[in-house]
């Protein structure tokens, strides 16, 4: 797996593509951009 710093803020968001893949979009404090994890990932706090 792999592990980022991000955070959830006002342009974050979480769907099912039209392929039927889920996905939920954070900012990367890392990269200092918005990235988008898909199919399955974990949050912690």
């Amino acid at each position: 797996h792999i592990t980022r710093q991000g955070k959830h803020d006002d342009k974050s968001r979480y769907g099912v593509s039209k392929n039927g893949t889920p996905y939920y979009v954070y900012y990367d404090l890392d990269a200092h951009g918005y990235r988008t994890a898909t199919t399955s990932w974990k949050v912690r706090h």
